[in-house]
């Protein structure tokens, strides 16, 4: 059980940030169904990391995509522009289990938090302290792709409003839905 835990709770508690950078090659296919939101594929190939991200069209029109290994805490740092930065955990082959970051959430003695929206594999959710004027949106999701599971969230030192988080959190949906492996319920 400690074995499932271990890979969401460390990467809540990442708070590294990046020491350089690395271009990784843009190859990218525009989303043409209306139904759907504007959303550009960006495929992630990069050491042990294989997956397909979304990317909202407007964060990544004009924006270098950046993939950088974080060989120290052992992720992937994954950005396009200001707004758009990801840390990309592998969780070596097991599914990470999303209860434990709500456990973690529940348990944080200064912040209190609200889910604005969950699925089984995706929490979208604001933190607060009580009284302050001040939120704190993030999200975390499982992604799925050629048998492997990752942990994808916010990078935790951006700030992103509920508009930025939300149209993130979207188009990461988007894509572990439509551009890499189903989970299995």
């Amino acid at each position: 059980m400690m074995k499932r835990l271990l890979p969401a709770l460390a990467l809540l508690a990442l708070t590294a940030c990046g020491d350089g950078t690395q271009q990784a090659p843009k190859e990218t296919i525009s989303e043409e169904n209306n139904d759907q939101p504007d959303v550009r594929k960006m495929p992630v190939r990069e050491d042990l990391f294989t997956l397909n991200l979304g990317v909202p069209e407007d964060y990544a029109e004009g924006n270098d995509w950046v993939v950088v290994m974080n060989e120290s805490f052992g992720y992937l740092e994954v950005s396009t522009g200001e707004v758009y930065n990801l840390i990309i955990l592998d969780t070596e082959d097991e599914e990470p289990v999303l209860d434990a970051v709500v456990t973690r959430l529940e348990q944080d003695l200064v912040f209190q938090f609200e889910v604005a929206e969950q699925h089984d594999n995706a929490l979208l959710f604001k933190q607060f302290i009580p009284g302050a004027d001040r939120e704190f949106w993030h999200f975390v999701m499982v992604i799925k792709n050629d048998g492997q599971y990752y942990l994808v969230k916010d990078k935790p030192l951006v700030e992103l409003n509920a508009y930025q988080s939300r149209k993130i959190f979207d188009a990461l949906l988007h894509a572990a839905q439509n551009w890499n492996d189903p989970l299995e319920s």
